[in-house]
């Protein structure tokens, strides 16, 4: 249930089974989703370092999008009630992030971000960090990305495939402006 969104109401969690049940086993459940979601990451053969690592419905994460942004994590709600939830997204995405890419993420570089409602900025989950600009490498492309201080961080992930597609024009160029 989401009544503080303006168009959605409700997502999904689930069609079948004791609804009672899985109200009880909702954050194992939840746990086991996102480490299903990051596992299926391990098995695609990504040559960038942007991507998602979870993806919402398809997921079966209702409104729940977490990115690999280089060295960030970047975790999005597309639906408010996942903020209360953020201490054991943030766990549980650690330990399954550890688990499957043998990578650890700290609080300075995890930023979380309310997609729904207000266009703002993602915050840093460490209080005291209010911008980190950085480089992640895609495709042998590198681009330069902001946190923190405007509502998108400067590059798309679900455009990786057209920008595969241009990887030589790219490389051949000294500097690129994504408009």
């Amino acid at each position: 249930h989401d009544p503080e969104h303006r168009q959605v109401r409700a997502r999904v969690w689930s069609l079948t089974g004791d609804f009672v049940e899985q109200i009880r086993a909702f954050t194992r459940e939840m746990e086991t989703r996102i480490d299903q979601a990051v596992e299926k990451r391990t098995k695609q053969e990504l040559n960038r370092e942007n991507f998602y690592l979870c993806f919402g419905e398809s997921d079966r994460l209702p409104g729940l999008f977490i990115q690999k942004l280089g060295d960030h994590l970047l975790i999005q709600y597309f639906a408010f009630y996942w903020q209360r939830h953020t201490k054991d997204i943030v766990k549980f995405i650690q330990n399954s992030v550890k688990n499957h890419f043998n990578m650890e993420f700290i609080p300075e570089q995890i930023w979380i971000q309310t997609r729904a409602g207000k266009q703002t900025p993602p915050n840093c989950l460490n209080k005291g960090i209010e911008e980190s600009v950085f480089e992640l490498e895609e495709f042998g492309v590198k681009y330069k990305l902001q946190l923190g201080k405007l509502y998108d961080h400067g590059i798309y992930t679900d455009m990786a495939a057209i920008r595969e597609q241009l990887e030589y024009p790219l490389n051949q160029s000294k500097s690129f402006l994504n408009l």
